[in-house]
């Protein structure tokens, strides 16, 4: 149960973005705060920046400060910046969930993402299925002649559920 609600935290941690009013809440290279597909925060190095919040980078009306974006930014950067809108009325920055367009949680976008991460492991080869679906590793345990508790053990171990008491 505790490994379902770790994973459930971290895919969630996966999805949130924050969407910027006046920007004094987020941190500028801490934060998931550019709606792009990968993480969500600069590409660019902090280098000796010193620059920590949002609110750092808009100009008194609420735009962008695009001398210090620029400055600041690599270019890839700077344009994923500049499509941000924030608010003109400077309201409070809030937390969003990125997959959806509304920015409202579903189940069916967190299992999406879920799924897009076991594919791109799958990807990297760390599966241990072979090209025809077959799982080997689940044939080794289940088709050897070690005792069905030997066996149960094993598959347990696979999938990191024996009870244990970790320290």
């Amino acid at each position: 149960t505790w490994k379902a609600i770790e994973f459930g935290l971290e895919l969630l941690k996966k999805g949130i973005i924050w969407r910027i009013g006046n920007g004094a809440k987020v941190r500028i290279w801490r934060d998931p705060w550019i709606p792009r597909g990968t993480s969500c925060r600069p590409i660019t190095p902090k280098r000796r920046c010193r620059l920590k919040w949002v609110a750092e980078l808009l100009n008194t009306d609420g735009s962008w400060n695009r001398g210090l974006l620029q400055q600041h930014f690599c270019h890839a950067d700077v344009i994923e910046i500049l499509k941000i809108m924030p608010s003109p009325r400077l309201e409070s920055d809030f937390v969003a969930w990125f997959p959806d367009k509304r920015g409202l949680f579903s189940v069916k976008s967190a299992y999406s993402i879920a799924l897009q991460e076991k594919m791109a492991a799958n990807d990297q080869g760390a599966s241990s299925m072979r090209p025809d679906g077959r799982r080997l590793v689940w044939d080794l345990i289940w088709k050897s002649q070690a005792p069905p508790k030997v066996r149960i053990f094993a598959w347990k171990a696979a999938h990191e559920a024996l009870a244990t008491e970790a320290t």
